[in-house]
Formats: structure tokens, sequence, C-alpha cells
């Protein structure tokens, strides 16, 4: 659209509520009239699937090439498809995951697949976000104590659901970034 294009249609494919993304995208980009949000897009519209098809072909030809920030000796080049049923991809991750360090920055740290295969790494705690929790708790301080106590219980569970995820990329990236990468 900078470039002078004007579209007309925009067809998004999506795993999860479409009405909200739709919503989203036409807020986004109100001068583009027609905007069609849809659960396996891929399969309903011809040119989702051929879109889907291209962005799989650079994906793997930008794999080919890829160079890895990290100082990893001999990694195989052998990733298949990515997907988490791909016995390759499982493969692949469990040959090249570090005990500590976790994957090379390739690994996308949000995917359950690769949460799940995290589950017994190195535990890493990042006080930090312990005082963030508790800064946000005191600093409404109208709050009724079983307030507080209500919102530091659903803090604790939301942290407890998600601190895995954010650990892994957060370990990931502090090490690499401190030149501890392998």
């Amino acid at each position: 659209m900078e470039l002078g294009f004007v579209l007309k249609q925009v067809f998004v494919d999506t795993v999860g509520k479409p009405d909200i993304y739709q919503k989203i995208l036409q807020e986004q980009f109100p001068t583009i009239p027609n905007i069609v949000v849809s659960k396996k897009a891929d399969s309903i519209y011809p040119i989702v699937g051929a879109a889907s098809i291209c962005a799989k072909v650079i994906r793997d030809r930008i794999l080919l090439d890829w160079e890895f920030k990290e100082d990893i000796p001999k990694v195989s080049r052998s990733f298949g498809s990515g997907y988490p049923g791909d016995q390759t991809t499982k493969d692949w991750l469990v040959d090249t995951r570090e005990h500590v360090f976790g994957f090379p920055t390739l690994v996308r740290y949000s995917w359950s697949t690769t949460t799940n295969s995290l589950q017994d790494a190195a535990p890493v705690h990042w006080s930090y976000e312990d005082i963030q929790a508790m800064e946000e708790i005191n600093a409404h301080s109208r709050m009724s104590d079983t307030k507080k106590e209500t919102l530091q219980e659903a803090n604790d569970r939301a942290l407890k659901n998600k601190t895995t995820q954010r650990n892994l990329q957060k370990r990931y990236k502090f090490f690499s970034s401190n030149g501890m990468s392998r």
C-alpha cells in the first residue's frame, strides 16, 4: 500500500477466531473494502492455497542457506517440515536441544512442541518478573485485601502457565547476546 498498490481484497488463513482477526484487520486497514479471515482458507480459497505453497517454497530455500548465529558443530540440515506431527522435525529438535541454552534462534519458542521438549531443561528463574508482579499489585493500593489476594492468585497462575515459554525465549536471548551460546 505504501508502494501505491490498491488492495481490494485480502484473504487470511487463521488458527484463531476469524471474527476477531477480521475486525482487527478492518480497523488497521480501513481502505481495503473486502477482508476475509477464515479457518482453512488455504483449502477454501485457491489464492490462499497458492500463497501457502509459495511461502513454503521460500521457507525451504531460506533454510537451505540458513546461517546459524550460534556456534553449533555439525548441526543437521534435516529440519523436516516444521510441523508437530513430522518425526524428522521432532528428531531434529531432540538432536539439537541443549540442556541449558535450549535451541538455536532458528527455532520458534512460541511453538508448543518446542516448549514441551524443554520441560526437563535446566530451570532459569527471572526474579524481576516477581518484582514486576508485586509492583503491579501494590500500585493498586485502593484494592481491598481480598481483591489483592485474588489478583495475586491469578497472577501466580498466569505466570506458572507462561513462565516456561518466556524463560526459554529469554534464556536463549540472554545467553546468546552475552556470547555464551554453545
